[in-house]
């Protein structure tokens, strides 16, 4: 704890001499000049957490360097600063405030007698992740001479351990994806999604226990499969924290899915109960598509009985068969019919069908009037496809003048 408003004495460099030459009967030694002032200007130095002060002629201020901090040890950190009132008048705080809510400011006493003293804490909630933070507290009081007080707290926060990225996007996975498997993508196949990808797991250490945790036996039920390096790099940060660092190879498996996006969470236990958590995201690509992909039905007045028509096709990439078991319209003023002979669903298996959109425009509702068809089929990567449509509406002139009165 340091005390901040301690006043700090001040020697004239002159005057340091003459006492030095008083006292050894001459001009003072070179030597002993040169390590008498350097005692004078060179502060102490301190590892770990550290205070300072800092002052202007309308300021005064104290930093508590509080060094590298270890999240799941240190959830909260916690320091206390003295106010110390060496004035002949009483001090009064007018004001607090702090630089974001991840701090608590707790005050002793607003006002503060001559010679008295009060404490001023603050609680910093710490990051789980890495990297460097600054809190600011600042304080206005009454003091004429000196009226902002200022008191931050700095710190490095560390996780135990961390995958960096902590997120592997491997995009839009195509049918042509899904047909390379690892070893041509490997072996430098043309696939155009890659189907691996690297991360780092990162465990962080204390100066004094300079020893990696080992990851344990652990395996994946699912379509993502991880492959863990067995020798870990080690680094020394600036602050005497051990850093070491495992290469992890994240492949996607390549398979047959619903067109859809994929969210994968992937979990590597270490020594220690350390977990090392991945997420792996993806999309899924259908292998059908719509031609035209949406249906605009044009305008329409509100109740015109001339019924609004559309066809869309629907195709496969691959030129396999399917069939379409039926269509929600997403209205009742929709209807969705088969282009084939048959005109009813489930229609016959076939590379591509047509669809026909018949749309009654509704007596009543706001300008635009829209919706989504969903299209079933019993294709295994494309059970559902989606076509929107939407219809502008216009009132009537008369509707407009009944609507007016």
């Amino acid at each position: 704890m340091c005390d901040v408003d301690r006043p700090q004495s001040t020697v004239s460099l002159n005057g340091l001499r003459g006492r030095i030459a008083a006292r050894t009967g001459g001009s003072a030694c070179p030597l002993r000049r040169a390590q008498l002032v350097g005692m004078c200007l060179v502060p102490l130095v301190v590892s770990g957490a550290s205070c300072s002060r800092s002052e202007t002629p309308s300021s005064r201020g104290e930093v508590f360097n509080a060094g590298p901090v270890f999240w799941s040890d240190t959830p909260v950190l916690e320091h206390t600063f003295q106010i110390v009132n060496r004035s002949r008048r009483s001090l009064k705080i007018l004001e607090e405030t702090h630089s974001c809510s991840c701090t608590q400011v707790e005050i002793g006493s607003r006002s503060i007698a001559p010679g008295a003293k009060t404490a001023i804490t603050l609680r910093v909630n710490v990051p789980p992740g890495y990297g460097d933070r600054s809190v600011l507290c600042h304080l206005t009081t009454d003091d004429p001479a000196t009226p902002n007080r200022s008191y931050e707290i700095r710190l490095t926060s560390y996780p135990r351990v961390s995958v960096v990225p902590a997120k592997l996007e491997f995009g839009t996975i195509t049918a042509e994806d899904e047909s390379v498997d690892e070893k041509t993508s490997a072996a430098g196949g043309r696939s155009r999604t890659p189907l691996r990808q690297r991360a780092w797991v990162e465990l962080y250490r204390p100066p004094n226990r300079d020893r990696p945790p080992s990851p344990k036996v652990f395996s994946l039920k699912s379509d993502v499969t991880v492959e863990l390096g067995r020798v870990p790099m080690r680094d020394v940060l600036p602050d005497g924290v051990l850093r070491y660092r495992y290469p992890l190879d994240v492949v996607l498996t390549a398979g047959k899915r619903p067109a859809k996006m994929y969210v994968r969470d992937v979990a590597i236990p270490f020594e220690d109960d350390l977990i090392a958590s991945l997420q792996v995201i993806w999309k899924q690509a259908g292998s059908l598509s719509c031609m035209p992909s949406s249906l605009a039905f044009g305008m329409a007045e509100v109740g015109d009985s001339v019924v609004k028509k559309g066809q869309v096709r629907v195709a496969s990439y691959g030129g396999s068969t399917f069939r379409i078991l039926g269509v929600d319209s997403g209205s009742p003023a929709v209807a969705v019919m088969p282009g084939d002979a048959s005109g009813r669903f489930p229609t016959a298996s076939a590379e591509v069908h047509e669809l026909r959109f018949e749309l009654t425009p509704p007596a009543e509702g706001s300008r635009v009037f829209s919706g989504q068809a969903v299209v079933k089929t019993d294709d295994p990567r494309s059970p559902e496809v989606r076509i929107p449509w939407s219809l502008f509406l216009r009132r009537h002139e008369s509707q407009v003048s009944r609507a007016g009165e």
